[in-house]
């Protein structure tokens, strides 16, 4: 019995060494493979942080790169801007310098203008761009100006005939005059419409005589009108005409504001008459008249002898020449209310041209 007794208790120690070896083995092969587990852990984390520190220098890098660019381009603005500012402080001095010169200007012209001394505006500069005649000009400008004006004031189209009946109605442009007011460009110009009026039972025709006048200011790169008026001959069976004799520019009171004059001849006549004159001034939006006529010396028509005829046309209002209606520089009521040298001076300009052009003069 003890024999057996022995023999379990040294198979139980057998078998309770065999468990602890076994556990043992367990344990050491599962401590092996924690160590493989963490040295792969640890080469996983060493791989990253290798990584990592070339992620972080490349970025590093960009961020060093890119703070350097805009430090180089801050330098550059900043340099331009004190370039700027350069540039803008001479600018200001200039601009102050003009400022001074052109307040000396105005004192001078100041001073002038009260003394009386010639004005600036006053300086009358104008020519005659075109007169009585087609001409080819060599300037592109001119002869563009001239076509334009045509286009947009002839009534009816242009023809080359010297005959006064039996043809179409037609206009012509007469005359184109330039002048300058300061800086700013006027113009005068002159467009005859000739319109063919059928008259009497056999259906005749004859012309009606109409002359046109424009003022036109140079603006937005072309003249536009400013002013217009009109002479009409009417429909006349007999010898008629309407021309302008004369354009001049003054600035008799010394205004700064210019004058136009116009001397305008028309007749309607079969016979020994003078013919109506009229004196026309423009200036500043107003149209001022003197109604008149020309002489015949050679036929002893002067201002004598009219207004003997003047007076017996007023005497007798049953004569048929009471509807020629001659006057001798007579003025509107717009030229009584200004002061006498403008009148004076269209006396002067009737006289500069009291033969008319019709009429051949006489030495």
């Amino acid at each position: 019995m003890l024999f057996i007794k022995n023999i379990r208790i040294t198979v139980k120690f057998i078998a309770f060494a065999f468990f602890s070896l076994a556990i043992n083995l367990v344990f050491s092969q599962n401590k092996k493979e924690q160590i493989e587990a963490f040295n792969f852990r640890l080469d996983s984390l060493h791989n990253i942080l290798t990584i990592s520190k070339i992620s972080f220098s490349d970025s590093l890098f960009t961020e060093r790169f890119n703070s350097k660019q805009q430090r180089i381009l801050i330098e550059q603005q900043k340099t331009e801007m004190e370039l700027q500012m350069l540039q803008a402080k001479n600018l200001n001095s200039q601009i102050i310098a003009l400022n001074t010169e052109v307040s000396e200007l105005k004192n001078k012209i100041e001073v002038l203008k009260n003394n009386q001394e010639v004005f600036f505006n006053t300086q009358i500069q104008h020519f005659t761009l075109f007169k009585d005649c087609s001409y080819n000009y060599d300037s592109e400008f001119y002869t563009s100006m001239i076509k334009n004006c045509k286009k947009r004031y002839l009534k009816y189209p242009e023809i080359n005939s010297d005959l006064n009946f039996n043809m179409p109605s037609h206009s012509e442009l007469t005359e184109f005059n330039i002048w300058w007011q300061g800086d700013i460009a006027y113009a005068l110009i002159i467009v005859k419409d000739v319109r063919m009026a059928v008259y009497g039972e056999e259906n005749e025709t004859a012309p009606e005589i109409s002359l046109n006048y424009y003022i036109l200011k140079y603006n937005n790169n072309q003249f536009e009108k400013e002013y217009s008026w009109q002479k009409i001959v009417d429909v006349c069976i007999q010898d008629s005409e309407n021309n302008n004799l004369n354009f001049q520019i003054t600035d008799l009171n010394k205004d700064g504001k210019f004058e136009t004059w116009c001397v305008n001849e028309n007749y309607c006549v079969g016979g020994i008459h003078p013919s109506h004159l009229f004196v026309y001034m423009y200036e500043n939006g107003v149209l001022y008249t003197m109604k008149s006529v020309t002489n015949m010396p050679d036929f002893d028509l002067t201002d004598i002898q009219i207004n003997e005829w003047i007076k017996d046309y007023e005497n007798d209002e049953e004569d048929e020449n009471v509807a020629y209606k001659l006057s001798i520089n007579k003025f509107d009521s717009k030229f009584l209310s200004i002061p006498n040298q403008f009148r004076q001076y269209a006396i002067k300009i009737r006289n500069e041209n009291i033969l008319g052009r019709s009429i051949p003069r006489l030495k």
